[in-house]
Parts: structure tokens; sequence; C-alpha cells
């Protein structure tokens, strides 16, 4: 895991079943040429049996394939499963995330780019809502690490797809325009989204080296509760 906020924590709890019907559909996709690192597992099974290896495919609500390592391939009952485990890093925790994690890059935006991308979420979001709105960045309130950049770079997509959501929603834009002139983002002790004199102030938390924002769909749920949507 990298030095910064760890992905296993923003991991969703989900049923046993669910995950390895996960890991099976990513093999699927692997064999058919993504380049993807698919998590291996541990199974403990009933008796305290235990199986390390790859989910292979999962057969209905009872029969798991269970690649071992070396040439045996194990067939066994979910129902037999006390606990999975699934071993991640900084390159697959996003494939069993449902979601929630966003694939880790080296790739570190400049400053001028991060600006730029808030420019244009501003002009495409001034052009629906039907009103010139600002859209800052609070630099001096983040720490100035690759971390932070690569978190702010994934705030503005997130922000991005949010606020396009919000304006084209049934009265979305309608309600921007009459309470919103600007948008602010910014770091602070914990995560939220407030209105305040017309300002949408988004606070990402700061943890560790980096900083731990909302994603999409939560921002949109938040924006929309405010402006009353």
């Amino acid at each position: 895991m990298s030095s910064g906020f760890d992905p296993r924590f923003k991991l969703p709890a989900k049923q046993i079943i669910t995950v390895l019907e996960c890991l099976a559909a990513l093999q699927v996709r692997r064999l058919g040429g993504a380049d993807l690192h698919v998590p291996t597992v541990s199974v403990c099974m009933t008796g305290s049996h235990r199986l390390d290896g790859q989910v292979i495919s999962v057969s209905g609500k009872e029969t798991l394939a269970l690649l071992q390592e070396g040439t045996g391939v194990t067939y066994l009952s979910v129902a037999a499963i006390v606990a999975l485990t699934v071993h991640v890093d900084a390159r697959n925790a996003h494939l069993v995330s449902f979601g929630t994690l966003r694939p880790q890059t080296d790739v570190v935006p400049t400053r001028l780019e991060l600006q730029r991308r808030a420019r244009e979420i501003r002009e495409e979001l001034s052009g629906k809502v039907g009103r010139e709105l600002s859209l800052s960045i609070d630099w001096g309130s983040f720490a100035q690490t690759d971390d932070v950049l690569i978190s702010l770079r994934n705030l503005l997509d997130d922000l991005g797809v949010a606020l396009g959501r919000v304006a084209s929603g049934t009265g979305g834009g309608a309600a921007l325009r009459g309470q919103v002139r600007m948008l602010a983002v910014r770091s602070g002790a914990e995560t939220g989204v407030i209105l305040d004199d017309e300002v949408l102030v988004i606070t990402g938390m700061a943890v560790g080296v980096g900083v731990e924002f909302f994603g999409a769909d939560t921002l949109a749920q938040c924006i929309e509760a405010l402006i009353g949507e």
C-alpha cells in the first residue's frame, strides 16, 4: 500500500457470494485480454481447512471453482466458506471496491492542469445553469504532496460529474442558478459539503499525506439536499 490513505479502509462490506462473483467476472475480463491484476484469495472452510489461489468461476449460489497454486482446481460449496480474504494492493484494490475507489496512478497532475480542469467544470456548469459561476481551489489549505494533487484531480472529476447530474435533474439547474454563485474546494478536519451565502464549499479531510473526498454519487446527493432539489 502507498504511504497515503490506505484504500482497504474504503472497501465496502459485501456478502461473500457477491465478492466471489465480482472476482469471477474479473477473471473473465482478464482472460479476454484486459490488463488486470486480479487479487488472489484465501478461503477458510468449515473444519479449519484453508485454500489459497484465484477464483475462476461461480456457478449459481452453490459451487465455486478455485484455482490453487500449481495445477489443481478445487470445487467447493460456497455455503461451507467461513471467511474469505482478498489479498489487495495498490494495483487492484479498486477492482473489488464496487465503485468506491479509483485506480491508483503514479501520474501526478500539475497545479496548472488542475486549474485548467477547474475552469472547464466552471464553464460547463455556467452554461447549463445559465449563470456565470466561479470555482476556486484553496491551495493554502492543502499539503503540497503528489498524493494531494492526485486526490484533487479525482475530486474535480467527481465534482464535474456530480454537478452535471444535479444541473440535468428536474429543477436542478434552476436551483443552482438561484442559490449558487461560487464553488470552493478546500481541505479541513473532516469531509463535508456546505452552502454558505451562495458559496458551495466542498471540503476534503486531510489523511496522512493525502486527502479524502466524497465520490460523485455522494457529492450529487449532498448538493441536491443543500439546494432542496
